[in-house]
C-alpha cells in the first residue's frame, strides 16, 4: 500500500449497487422478510445519481443558478468534495475523462 486512495467510476459502481438492492428487495420479499431498509436505500442511491447529474453544470458554467437533470454528470464527485476548492472546467474535464 502506498498510502494513497484509488477508486473508479462511480457511476457504473452505482448502477451495480441498485441492481443488488433489487435483487435483496425480491429475494427478502419473496421469503416474507422485512424489506424495510431495502425498500429505502434506493432513495439515497437516486439522490446521489442526482447530486452528481445536477452538479456537472453549475461547475462547468458558475453563471448557472441551478443545475439541469439531462444526465450529462459527473463520473464522481469524491475529489471536488475533499477538496473543496473550485478548479476551473478545463481541469474538471481532464479529471473525469
Amino acid at each position: 500500500m502506498d498510502g494513497n486512495i484509488s477508486f473508479g467510476d462511480g457511476v457504473i459502481d452505482l448502477g451495480e449497487y441498485i441492481a443488488v438492492l433489487a435483487t435483496e428487495y425480491k429475494l427478502l420479499n419473496e421469503q416474507n422478510q422485512d424489506v424495510t431498509a431495502t425498500a429505502n436505500e434506493p432513495y439515497h442511491a437516486l439522490n446521489a445519481l442526482d447530486r452528481l447529474d445536477l452538479f456537472w453544470e453549475r461547475y462547468f458554467n458558475p453563471y448557472l443558478s441551478t443545475g439541469s437533470a439531462n444526465g450529462f454528470l459527473v463520473r464522481d464527485d469524491y475529489n471536488i468534495i475533499r477538496n473543496n476548492q473550485k478548479k476551473s472546467a478545463l481541469e474538471l474535464f481532464c479529471c473525469f475523462t
